[in-house]
């Protein structure tokens, strides 16, 4: 943690990074809590219109299995256009309850220059209305 800097201020500072690379602004919490995203990205054309709701997590450590399950994707890939991603299920839950996972820069590679702009310009519109 740099010096003088606060838990508090570091996860802020984490989410804020996140938000200014999706060219949207950290959602205030304030009254909400847990109720909330982090980050909203909201009518993003990929496959017609999506929304992203971004919970950000900063932790000392991620634990080892996150870890290793993500670099052996990277590591097993069979060409530079696949997406590489971890799955990672508890026994006895339903597949559908399973955790995909991939690496921040291997999803700002996904995400194109293209789709990257129309982001930014979309959030900027968007400050724009602000009354």
């Amino acid at each position: 943690m740099a010096k003088g800097r606060t838990a508090r201020h570091t996860w802020k500072a984490f989410e804020r990074r996140l938000a200014r690379w999706f060219g949207f602004e950290r959602y205030s919490k304030t009254g909400h809590g847990e109720e909330t995203p982090d980050i909203v990205v909201t009518n993003v054309r990929l496959v017609g219109r999506v929304s992203l709701d971004i919970e950000c997590k900063l932790r000392s450590n991620i634990p080892q299995l996150l870890v290793k399950a993500v670099k052996q994707s990277n590591r097993n890939l069979v060409s530079s256009r696949h997406i590489p991603i971890a799955v990672i299920k508890e026994k006895h839950k339903q597949d559908d309850d399973a955790m995909v996972i991939m690496r921040l820069g291997d999803f700002k590679r996904f995400f194109d220059q293209s789709f990257l702009e129309r982001l930014r310009r979309f959030a900027k519109r968007k400050r724009q209305k602000k009354p």
